[in-house]
């Protein structure tokens, strides 16, 4: 009784998340559709003042290129923003379930990701080549490691210099697994205590107000999504020990089927 109590419990929470998440997902949609319009107009805008500079004064024409590049450099970091969205505005994306490469994946996102990294690499030579992933929609596995690589940006904040996050991975017999680590803040020592954070809304780190307006992480659903994605390809993450020099690790196994 109390199991069946515990699952219609989970089973609620899942529900109202799903529900909150698919309208976020709705209302970003119809966002990038609207974002797309105003930035096309806009590149437009750009270049009638480019042609108008050609006529303005020499005193003036320098200063008046430098704000023209300042909104192109705008409306590039708008361009990448967008690239977010990539795989949820692809029907395909959202409904062809395969089995990908791992490393094209992981460096597709890491890509995808460039606005939002501040700089920090994502080294991805760790994973074969020849790894695969469970069959799944690539809106899913970009959704997974978008969500894990954003955790890592977050938990870099304080760090100046030589913040790096790293992916490795391999094959145990019949097992596969792949490795996110980076060299943040850390979750502590206590395993047990850090995988908590997969319940909804558990929170391990306070995140500027900026941070969080812009989404990027902050509102304790991060690490939910991504089990909740992997629970339906019979995957499973946890938080695992380190490698030295690195501070936080997460481990995603899963078996040949």
């Amino acid at each position: 009784a109390r199991s069946v109590q515990a699952l219609e419990e989970q089973t609620r929470e899942h529900s109202a998340l799903l529900g909150a998440l698919a309208t976020a997902g709705i209302t970003a949609m119809a966002y990038n559709h609207e974002l797309s319009r105003q930035t096309a107009q806009l590149a437009r805008l750009v270049e009638q003042l480019r042609q108008i500079a050609t006529t303005v004064p020499k005193s003036q024409h320098t200063a008046m290129l430098t704000a023209i590049d300042g909104i192109q450099g705008w409306l590039d970091r708008a361009k990448g923003l967008r690239q977010l969205l990539q795989p949820v505005m692809d029907e395909e994306s959202r409904k062809d379930r395969r089995q990908y490469k791992a490393c094209t994946v992981l460096q597709d996102v890491a890509t995808n990701l460039e606005p939002l990294s501040r700089g920090t690499p994502i080294d991805t030579n760790g994973v074969p080549t020849t790894l695969q992933l469970p069959s799944a929609t690539i809106a899913g596995w970009w959704a997974v490691f978008q969500n894990l690589f954003i955790n890592s940006f977050n938990a870099l904040l304080q760090r100046e210099d030589g913040a790096v996050i790293s992916v490795d991975g391999g094959t145990t017999d019949s097992h596969h697994w792949l490795r996110v680590q980076d060299n943040g803040v850390g979750v502590g020592n206590d395993l047990d205590e850090a995988n908590r954070l997969w319940a909804p809304f558990a929170r391990n780190l306070t995140l500027p107000p900026e941070i969080v307006g812009l989404g990027l992480g902050g509102t304790g659903l991060g690490l939910t999504i991504v089990r909740m994605i992997l629970d339906e390809v019979h995957a499973r993450a946890e938080f695992t020990r380190p490698s030295d020099g690195f501070m936080t690790a997460v481990t995603i196994r899963w078996s040949e089927r």
